[in-house]
């Protein structure tokens, strides 16, 4: 338990150094590493869409539970 909590922290530090370039690099990143996976395996396209919507309302509400309706939250603290 202590080695998880001392790599969050490790963790938590360097995200806190991004800027807003290095997220958009993290993005593009990630865009480009599912362009390269779909093209090497065709058949994800084959999966019905409802799968995709369903990871992206995952994706969407752990994003408004960050930054949503309790201000501007920063790891798992929010400031108001």
């Amino acid at each position: 338990m202590r080695f998880l909590t001392l790599w969050m922290d490790y963790w938590n530090r360097q995200v806190k150094k991004f800027t807003i370039i290095d997220v958009k690099l993290a993005e593009g990143t990630a865009i480009a590493f599912t362009l390269i996976l779909v093209k090497l395996f065709p058949q994800i396209l084959t999966i019905s869409i409802w799968w995709f919507v369903a990871a992206l309302l995952i994706c969407w509400v752990r994003l408004w539970h960050i930054v949503g309706l309790n201000g501007f939250a920063v790891g798992f603290k929010a400031i108001n």
